[in-house]
């Protein structure tokens, strides 16, 4: 009689449900436990079959090789631009040779250059002279160097001055070079 009489029917229900939820749960989460640790299991020999480190392998080996010629590449490259440069004056070296040896050749004796200077394709040039007659014929050289443009394409008288305590005259000359 005392089995019909039933005072505990809603907590039996409940702990019967709880029981089965938490076996399902514990069926769940077993199978998801099988589950990862195939697929990890799956990947790990995916990983150790895959040519993937191979080819991590030969890209190093082709980045380190890249990186050796990169740099060979960057002294050829300077090389060749520190030999241009060089050629680029050794041909002023030839042409400003070429303006001194023009203007220094029809200077007569006792006239003496106190500054030359080049300046890309300009010039000034500042000589003294003892007598008006040697600035005459420096000046018919030079006006002569400039009629041909062997050596320069414009002159300008930029100044005659005398300095009559020391007796001497100083002509400043400029103009462009060819």
């Amino acid at each position: 009689m005392s089995d019909a009489i039933n005072l505990l029917k809603g907590s039996k229900e409940k702990r019967f449900r709880a029981e089965k939820i938490l076996r399902v749960m514990r069926r769940t989460s077993f199978l998801l436990l099988f589950l990862v640790g195939s697929v990890s299991i799956v990947f790990f020999f995916l990983n150790r079959q895959s040519p993937i480190l191979s080819l991590k392998n030969d890209e190093a080996t082709q980045i380190a090789t890249l990186t050796t010629m990169r740099q060979k590449a960057v002294r050829l490259i300077l090389a060749e631009k520190r030999l241009t440069d060089i050629s680029g004056i050794f041909e002023k070296k030839a042409h400003l040779d070429s303006v001194i040896n023009g203007v220094t050749g029809g200077i007569p004796t006792d006239i003496s250059v106190q500054s030359l200077s080049l300046d890309g394709k300009k010039f000034t040039i500042t000589v003294l002279s003892s007598s008006l007659v040697s600035a005459n014929t420096l000046l018919d050289t030079i006006t002569a160097l400039v009629q041909k443009k062997k050596v320069f394409t414009k002159l300008t008288l930029d100044g005659l001055s005398m300095d009559p305590g020391k007796k001497y005259y100083v002509i400043l000359f400029s103009g462009d070079l060819p």
